[in-house]
């Protein structure tokens, strides 16, 4: 499926902030959905569901990332999640919401801007398309159980649950 893209090309690749996680077990790693469970080198998935992550250093970086250049090896099947991110699914009580997450330097320089606005109108019409629904419903262990640091994420909208 595809979604939008609100970050221009080349800004990622200079930011290096994303893929790179604080420990092999990390809830921002990518989870995948089943039909990536069958299309994904069996090496790049955890046992937990998510995409696994190597120690470098300090970091662990994602399996799937060429830490020379910041590219991703599997850029064009990456998962649904990683498609998506900077925005996370996330469990609000029983309501799925989208969320930003704020540690992107994107997103902190953009949030509250008019293309900002214009483009999370784009995400949700894209995540209210039948092949987006099919894959929310068919894979409910996308919605991420994230820190309660509410300096993290920021809700943007309700996707089911509630009055979505």
């Amino acid at each position: 499926m595809q979604l939008p893209s609100l970050i221009p090309d080349g800004f990622c690749l200079d930011c290096r902030a994303c893929c790179v996680f604080e420990g092999a077990v990390s809830p921002w790693r990518p989870k995948i959905t089943a039909a990536e469970k069958q299309s994904l080198d069996p090496a790049m998935i955890a046992a937990d569901g998510y995409i696994s992550a190597a120690p470098a250093g300090e970091v662990y970086p994602c399996v799937c990332l060429n830490t020379c250049d910041h590219a991703c090896q599997i850029y064009l099947q990456r998962p649904f999640e990683c498609r998506l991110y900077p925005f996370v699914l996330v469990r609000r009580e029983n309501k799925l919401m989208l969320a930003a997450h704020l540690a992107c330097p994107y997103i902190q320089a953009n949030r509250g801007t008019k293309s900002f606005a214009e483009y999370a109108e784009k995400l949700r019409q894209a995540l209210r398309q039948e092949a987006a629904r099919e894959i929310l419903n068919a894979n409910p262990q996308l919605a991420g159980d994230y820190p309660a640091d509410q300096n993290a994420l920021e809700d943007l909208f309700l996707l089911s649950g509630g009055n979505a």
